[in-house]
């Protein structure tokens, strides 16, 4: 069932959502990130897009996502919930939803740190970024 689900991430120094006209404003996606000295956190947001197939909407929906950071080692470093997935489109759409979220994380080297949208353990989609001191 979560074979059918499609994700994808967007690391970003800040993601907001205006209400009134209904879509994200992205501001500096990431690619890399520079921290003064080591150790350090490193504070980032993720746009997150989930899209399903209708027939699929009563086995995706209620289930809960997370964003998972990891270090090249594996490691989890930060795990952040999302909301319960829900069809948030009107009929004639793709059924999906869109969400943010704040992701802080220790770093004490420089490196490649891994992003991965999790459903219940299982990852639907990964983006990376460097992180290096500078």
């Amino acid at each position: 069932m979560l074979n059918d689900v499609v994700g994808q991430l967007v690391v970003a120094e800040q993601v907001q959502f205006n209400i009134k006209e209904k879509f994200h404003n992205v501001h500096h996606v990431y690619n890399h990130v520079n921290v003064p000295t080591f150790p350090a956190a490193v504070v980032t947001e993720v746009l997150v897009k989930l899209l399903f197939p209708e027939s699929k909407s009563g086995e995706v929906e209620h289930r809960s996502p997370a964003v998972v950071v990891r270090n090249v080692s594996g490691k989890i470093l930060s795990y952040v919930p999302l909301q319960p997935i829900l069809n948030m489109r009107p009929a004639g759409r793709i059924p999906g939803i869109d969400m943010i979220g704040h992701i802080r994380f220790p770093v004490i080297e420089e490196g490649i740190y891994e992003y991965a949208l999790e459903i219940e353990d299982r990852p639907i989609c990964k983006s990376y970024i460097t992180v290096s001191e500078g």
